[in-house]
């Protein structure tokens, strides 16, 4: 039982904020290192339809990609499924063997200092501005675009609680199932989120920047940049290229607009 940290495991708990804040959340990787992760995601949650991934530059291309495979052809969501499977195979199996091997005093030290700095700069403001300004101000102006939701896991609201468990399997001796090193290597790869189809993944790549002030917050201005889109900070409006904002006003409802938009966006259909 692990009832104190030591001096080295202390100063080795702002390295796995500073990782999952900073250098993950912007981690640029190739179409082949986010499709092969894919696949390994859904071979964990034994998952065996999986024909193809898409790989989108922001959330809004994603959202104009699923709305144009599922009116072509008709495919279930799976979000559910890849939920349950992560949460019982590898999350809570990994929770009950670190949990059962580390006194209170520690588990709440690396869990104030990794799980809930990670949680408040990633998944409540990162994600959770993102998600509310696709929501609140794309689908209000362009009704006939059908909302697709993203994925339960597999996405940057899994950092909080993938980098307090990476901490006690690289700095204790905690012995953690193999399982948890497969999900690192996804969660690490440079996907930001996932629309989850049987057959396909739209995975979308991790911004190119997000801007913190010295408080850990958000700053004012542009604070989170994706390729083909930039987000200011919250309540304020979403800036995208002229191209596609145009695009976005003049949406009717024709899947050839819907397929000439992901042909720009440099996927084939």
């Amino acid at each position: 039982m692990i009832e104190k940290l030591t001096k080295r495991q202390i100063d080795k708990l702002d390295h796995y904020v500073h990782r999952y804040t900073t250098e993950l959340l912007t981690l640029q990787s190739t179409d082949e290192e986010i499709r092969k992760s894919c696949y390994k995601l859904y071979e964990l949650c034994g998952i065996k339809t999986l024909k193809m991934v898409l790989i989108a530059d922001n959330p809004l291309h994603a959202q104009i990609i699923a709305n144009y495979i599922e009116n072509n052809q008709v495919r279930s969501q799976v979000s559910n499924q890849v939920r349950y499977q992560v949460r019982y195979q590898v999350r809570y199996q990994v929770w009950d063997q670190v949990r059962s091997q580390v006194g209170s005093q520690v588990w709440d030290q690396v869990r104030s200092q990794v799980w809930d700095q990670v949680e408040d700069q990633v998944w409540s403001q990162v994600r959770y501005q993102v998600r509310s300004q696709v929501s609140n101000q794309v689908w209000s102006q362009v009704e006939d675009l059908k909302k697709y939701e993203t994925s339960f896991y597999g996405n940057i609201g899994d950092y909080y609680w993938t980098a307090f468990f990476e901490f006690f399997k690289n700095e204790t001796d905690i012995k953690i199932d193999p399982k948890f090193d497969t999900w690192l290597g996804i969660i690490q790869s440079g996907i930001y989120d996932m629309i989850q189809f049987d057959s396909v993944i739209i995975a979308i790549r991790n911004p190119l920047e997000v801007n913190y002030d010295t408080d850990g917050k958000l700053k004012d201005g542009i604070s989170i940049k994706f390729s083909g889109l930039e987000y200011l900070s919250i309540d304020q409006k979403i800036i995208t290229d002229p191209e596609i904002k145009q695009w976005y006003h003049d949406f009717d409802g024709n899947i050839d607009r819907v397929k000439q938009m992901i042909r720009l966006m440099g996927v084939k259909v």
